[in-house]
Order: C-alpha cells, then sequence, then structure tokens
C-alpha cells in the first residue's frame, strides 16, 4: 500500500531513499508524499540510477537467470535509467528543481560478509524463498568474482541518483 499514517500537510520535507521503487504504483506513492508534506515542501527522492554503472545489477541479473519464469517486477532498478524516474515525477506532479548522480562504494570482507549483508533484503528474500537459499548464494558467489581483489575482499560501486522536488 502506499498510504501514509499521517495527517495531510504534516511535513516541511519528505525523503524516500531507496524506496520508491518498491511500491506497487510509483505516481500513488508520491500522490500520499505531496498529501503529507506541507504546501511548497521539498520532496527528496535517491534511488539506483543508471544500471550500467551499477555492480549491484550484475548480481541481480545473475539471480534472475535462475528463474524459468522471472518475476515481471524489476526489482531495485525498476525506475532506472533516471529519466524513467524523471517521468513518474512530472506524471505526479512534481516540480523537479535538481537532479545529481552520485557513486557510493561498499567493500565487504569476504563472501560470507556480502552474503550477510545481502540475504536479508527483500530481492534476495524474495528469490530464496522462491529457489533455494544454495542456488541464490551459489549465483551471488559467482557474480562477484569480477568485484573481487587477490585478498577475498569484494569491492561494489553504484551509481545512484537524486532528485529534489518541490510541491506546487
Amino acid at each position: 500500500s502506499e498510504s501514509l499514517p499521517f495527517p495531510e500537510h504534516t511535513f516541511d520535507y519528505v525523503l524516500a531513499l531507496h524506496s520508491l521503487q518498491f511500491t506497487e504504483n510509483p505516481v500513488r506513492a508520491l500522490h500520499e508524499f505531496q498529501r503529507v508534506a506541507k504546501p511548497h515542501a521539498k520532496i527528496g527522492v535517491a534511488m539506483f540510477g543508471d544500471m550500467a554503472h551499477a555492480d549491484f545489477a550484475v548480481l541481480g541479473a545473475a539471480v534472475r537467470k535462475l528463474f524459468a519464469n522471472p518475476p515481471a517486477f524489476e526489482g531495485p532498478f525498476s525506475l532506472s535509467p533516471p529519466a524513467k524516474l524523471h517521468n513518474v515525477i512530472r506524471y505526479a506532479g512534481l516540480e523537479m528543481l535538481e537532479h545529481e548522480d552520485f557513486d557510493r562504494t561498499r567493500e565487504f570482507a569476504n563472501f560470507d560478509e556480502f552474503w550477510q549483508s545481502q540475504s536479508g533484503t527483500g530481492t534476495t528474500r524474495f528469490s530464496v524463498a522462491k529457489l533455494g537459499e544454495d542456488p541464490v548464494r551459489n549465483a551471488m558467489s559467482a557474480a562477484v568474482v569480477p568485484f573481487t581483489g587477490t585478498d577475498g575482499r569484494i569491492t561494489l560501486t553504484n551509481r545512484f541518483h537524486a532528485v529534489i522536488c518541490i510541491k506546487p
């Protein structure tokens, strides 16, 4: 559901950090953000940007290949590339003030640390529930090889896209 448990015109700012792409209806979610925002409040949205610059996209693609009939939902990249997000924002009636890409690098000491960080995410939990832990874990283990140093450290760099909008 895209309903927020707050009265109208409650917040000076609303921020959707790596979450809007997981809603069933992003336009409806943005309307709800506008409802709870005060007049002329700023609304921020940040999520994965261009998939060509997201190492996590490689991991997701490896797991997606395990499904005989992959889910229609695109997961964390459902609003990538940025132009797709911008269209949703405009369709929701928000005015974009600024947007910017930024890269973030995460390092993991080894695969076990990486797996521990990923096994609790919604997309990984969904895949494990449908396919079992071993196939998902093995697919991810193989997919991180290009990002693994000789010391076993895994380094993943992902591009994110942030947009600041205003409620008209």
